[in-house]
């Protein structure tokens, strides 16, 4: 039988170990997550936000075959502003084109990847991406 000084001190390892997963959570992580099931989500800036906003992103279930009219919540459109991508697909990898229709150059992100910073070539993406795509589309949509 455990003494209570032993419980005392397990319960407080556990509470200590929890607190620490919780602030040790980055809000960049938290933001990607803010990308619906299902859905690949552009934001605006590098960190998965537009503006200060997590939740301000483009999304798309199918494909997207133009940013132009697609816009942020802020009302500025989606075309050659993402710095952050997400593939938060169930099933598919999704790819990101420099042009409408997919045309031009293009990355492949996995299902649950994506890209916090596409103004550099260290992340998921390893050529610099900022400001450059117009198109998205999943796999089962790919020519």
């Amino acid at each position: 039988m455990r003494t209570l000084k032993a419980r005392t001190a397990v319960i407080a390892a556990i509470a200590i170990t929890s607190l620490v997963g919780i602030l040790g959570a980055t809000p960049a992580n938290a933001a990607a997550g803010d990308c619906p099931s299902g859905d690949a989500c552009i934001w605006r800036e590098a960190g998965y936000v537009t503006g200060t906003n997590g939740r301000d992103y483009i999304r798309f279930a199918q494909s997207i075959y133009n940013y132009i009219p697609q816009t942020y919540r802020d009302g500025g459109s989606g075309n050659d502003t993402a710095d952050s991508v997400y593939n938060n697909g169930r099933y598919e990898s999704v790819r990101f084109y420099e042009h409408w229709f997919q045309t031009g150059q293009y990355f492949t992100l996995a299902k649950g990847t994506g890209d916090n910073n596409l103004n550099n070539t260290t992340g998921a993406v390893t050529k610099n991406w900022h400001d450059r795509i117009s198109s998205g589309y999943f796999a089962s949509f790919w020519p």
